[in-house]
């Protein structure tokens, strides 16, 4: 008997004249996804995913890869009418009743997004991740770290008596990465509590798997910062060099008809 992640795998690689073959992009759009849903209905709990959503390329490929996700969902409970994916959809989302309409539905009910800012942070940025969010039907909030930022650098300032600077403002190398990373590890406290708390507010039950947004070449290079975007529950994108999900935003914005995607694969 086919399982549901055999079934979404049969519908994404079997064409009417048998076998395709997918271009790189498709493959980032299927593989991903299919792998994620089966995360997610097997993990006891979950309801969802959170994203830390930047307005950056990594972390808005992994939201085309949510979106994605939907439609494949989508297109099997209620294009193909397969009641046992729409059940397992109505657990996951915690409503017997649920019967998305279009593909944004279902990312409204299982999919949170976040822009993390500073300060420092451009608005540029946080324009296209809202844009983002909206287009593919996210529930997405803005807030700033700034207080818990610093909090932590006063934290050192008592412990030492020396207050560490940004090079801009005159400050060296090891000062300024080292405010770099506690803005980003910052975002990941933040990210997993919103995880868990951000349905309780919602009155629904359960919980949200964070995302992580580390490409393959940042993780075997390691060029990122520890317990930042590379600390998550899952990382779809893993296994995905940063050339390949540039191509792929430009092909999924044209795809789902949201030129943001194209927008944030060539800023």
């Amino acid at each position: 008997m086919k399982t549901q992640i055999d079934a979404l795998t049969e519908e994404a690689h079997i064409g009417h004249l048998g076998v395709k073959l997918h271009e790189p992009v498709e493959e980032i759009a299927m593989a991903p996804a299919l792998w994620m849903w089966d995360y997610l209905r097997r993990t006891r709990g979950a309801r969802g995913f959170f994203l830390a959503l930047s307005g950056g390329a990594d972390s808005a490929s992994v939201a085309a890869i949510v979106a994605s996700m939907a439609r494949l969902v989508y297109n099997r409970a209620i294009v193909e009418g397969d009641a046992e994916t729409l059940a397992e959809l109505r657990r996951v989302v915690g409503d017997p009743e649920f019967t998305p309409t279009k593909y944004q539905d279902i990312v409204n009910q299982m999919f949170v997004t976040c822009y993390l800012g500073t300060k420092n942070s451009s608005a540029d940025t946080l324009d296209r991740a809202k844009r983002l969010a909206e287009g593919i039907g996210a529930n997405h909030y803005d807030v700033t770290i700034d207080e818990v930022y610093d909090s932590i650098v006063n934290i050192f300032k008592k412990a030492t008596t020396k207050t560490p600077k940004f090079q801009s403002q005159g400050g060296t190398m090891t000062e300024d990465l080292a405010l770099q990373n506690i803005q980003a590890r910052t975002r990941m406290v933040v990210s997993f509590f919103m995880a868990q708390l951000v349905p309780w507010t919602q009155s629904q039950k359960g919980f949200l798997l964070v995302l992580g947004t580390s490409n393959i070449a940042e993780g075997l290079r390691g060029y990122l910062t520890k317990y930042d975007c590379s600390a998550a529950d899952i990382n779809p994108i893993g296994g995905i060099n940063k050339s390949d999900l540039k191509m792929f935003l430009n092909w999924f914005g044209k795809e789902v008809d949201l030129p943001v995607f194209n927008e944030i694969a060539g800023a």
